[in-house]
């Protein structure tokens, strides 16, 4: 049977089966645009830090041109993630895409930077992907 994310009050989960019919995981890219949203930001990277299980994924912090340098302390407080960042400002989907194009992941998961991620929730399935 299929999982369905789980959505309740803007939070989300994000934990992905460790293995699918026996085979390695695959990458999982979640891209989390940022513009000068330092405390957000921190919340959501460590709610994945702590409440994900699994482990084959990358995070692309993608800065839309903050002013308060939050992108770069991010980057030094969470020294996994990917800080990649636009010069000027170009918006949702434009930060998305700058995101998007520094992905290695086979999925792509995009998550919003106020976003809380919590345990024993439903998983998304991309079985279906495949």
């Amino acid at each position: 049977m299929p999982s369905k994310t789980a959505v309740k009050k803007g939070l989300v989960s994000i934990r992905i089966p460790k293995h699918q019919n026996g085979k390695k995981q695959k990458l999982v890219s979640i891209i989390i645009p940022n513009h000068n949203g330092l405390r957000v930001s921190r919340d959501c990277l460590a709610s994945i830090k702590k409440n994900t299980s699994y482990r084959n994924f990358e995070v692309i912090l993608a800065d839309d041109a903050s002013t308060d340098q939050s992108g770069k302390k991010l980057k030094k407080e969470f020294s996994w993630i990917r800080l990649v960042e636009s010069k000027k400002q170009v918006g949702f989907s434009g930060i998305n895409n700058l995101g998007l194009k520094h992905a290695r992941g086979e999925y792509i998961y995009f998550l919003n930077n106020d976003t809380i991620v919590l345990k024993k929730m439903q998983v998304p399935s991309f079985k279906g992907f495949e």
